[in-house]
């Protein structure tokens, strides 16, 4: 039987208003890790999202090693598994 895929909040902080960043780790059903930094966006008034953007962390990046699991239904592990399915995730040379 495979490992399921483990999410890990790393960190989160309020870049400005508005500006909510989410470092995440990904550890697949084959035990490779990946960092992802998903950044929300939110409307004038504060109370909703208006876009939400998602970037592999380079390797080196350096995050709190106080991290949490993210629950895969929850709306940040929604994020990132749709990131996942839609987009081709080689990184640029």
């Amino acid at each position: 039987m495979a490992q399921k895929a483990k999410f890990k909040l790393l960190n989160q902080h309020l870049l400005s208003e508005g500006i909510l960043v989410f470092d995440v780790e990904l550890t697949d059903a084959d035990n490779e890790v990946v960092r992802y930094i998903v950044t929300d966006f939110y409307s004038a008034d504060g109370l909703k999202i208006v876009e939400t953007t998602i970037a592999v962390l380079p390797d080196n990046a350096d995050c709190d090693s106080d991290a949490e699991y993210i629950d895969e239904d929850s709306y940040l592990g929604k994020q990132i598994c749709d990131f996942l399915e839609d987009t081709d995730h080689e990184m640029p040379a």
